[in-house]
């Protein structure tokens, strides 16, 4: 994984992508082994933010994680295997910036979603993802 800038990067007026995805997790995706996922190729740049928006009525039941390539990047895994780290919110858009070096060769990620398989989950939930990514030359 390439985690430094190119030696010819310059910050200046670099354009950035907004890369828009959203994910539907159906009343049936109620465990991490009945997740929905949905495989996105961003372009090639370094990926500088992201934004999960959770609309009213998720009520911290509607688990969403992201993958690059095999590697779980948000959050970030803590080593407790797959489905184990999360975020899980409620009419709230989380928004944080980041830094991660997209090659060629590594533009595959994938967005996750499930439900935690509670009662009363009687209806779909779309999220919104957002990626940002700074498009620069890399090798």
């Amino acid at each position: 994984m390439v985690n430094d800038l190119p030696d010819q990067y310059t910050k200046e007026n670099n354009p950035v992508d907004n890369c828009d995805y959203n994910i539907t997790v159906l009343t049936t995706n109620n465990a991490w082994a009945a997740r929905a996922s949905s495989a996105i190729t961003l372009p090639v740049g370094i990926l500088r933010r992201v934004q999960i928006d959770f609309p009213n009525g998720c009520n911290n039941r509607i688990n969403i994680n992201i993958y690059h390539g095999a590697t779980q990047i948000i959050p970030i895994d803590t080593g407790g295997g797959a489905g184990t780290s999360y975020h899980s919110f409620n009419n709230y858009l989380l928004d944080f910036n980041t830094f991660r070096v997209i090659t060629p060769t590594t533009t595959a990620f994938t967005i996750n979603g499930w439900n935690d398989g509670g009662a009363n989950l009687n209806w779909s939930h779309v999220i919104s993802v957002t990626f940002y990514v700074e498009r620069v030359t890399v090798p």
